[in-house]
């Protein structure tokens, strides 16, 4: 199994909050939106999918070359993530023939309606885009739940629509993940 938190390079990024206050300045919105938001928009919309087999490039060469499989990009996603000291994990998740792996975000705050209301409104207010159902992971005994951002397959943090079918079931409690192999957590 691959150490994905052993790829990452969240010192890469020094210029990332910076760049994102710039961006995004001034809003209304939290700063961890912000972060959650813009990241992922960067890295899913930024970045072109691209077989590259099992070798993981460094986050800082991916930020160039903007190119990669589901392991690169979700690498470069980690590492921008961890950039701003948000709390990610990687899934790793399967199908007849294929893995799939992908980043979650920690919200360490505990009402997901209020938090997914605001994902939502940031969306539609500073990027002009509607979304819809957010998705996220609670877990007992954690105080907040995880959000999937999927770079490759999600236009949205939140977004699970492309995964259901393949990698997500629906079930009586919402979803679930169909063949899970493996949570990466630091």
């Amino acid at each position: 199994m691959t150490d994905y938190f052993a790829k990452t390079a969240p010192e890469s990024f020094p210029h990332v909050p910076r760049e994102l206050r710039e961006t995004f300045r001034p809003t209304k919105f939290p700063d961890w939106v912000v972060e959650v938001c813009g990241l992922h928009l960067f890295a899913a919309e930024g970045s072109n999918y691209e077989r590259t087999g099992s070798s993981i490039p460094d986050p800082g060469d991916m930020l160039y070359r903007l190119e990669g499989d589901c392991q690169d990009q979700s690498v470069l996603l980690a590492s921008l993530y961890m950039s701003v000291d948000l709390d990610v994990r990687f899934v790793r998740v399967s199908k007849p023939g294929q893995s799939h792996v992908l980043t979650e975000v920690y919200c360490p705050v505990p009402d997901s309606d209020l938090v997914c209301s605001v994902l939502r409104k940031f969306y539609s207010r500073e990027l002009g885009k509607d979304v819809g159902e957010v998705a996220f992971e609670e877990r007992s005994g954690e105080t907040g739940f995880w959000l999937v951002a999927d770079p490759e397959w999600s236009s949205f943090v939140g977004d699970i629509s492309t995964l259901r079918g393949d990698y997500i079931a629906d079930s009586a409690s919402g979803w679930e993940w169909r063949d899970l192999r493996e949570v990466q957590e630091m």
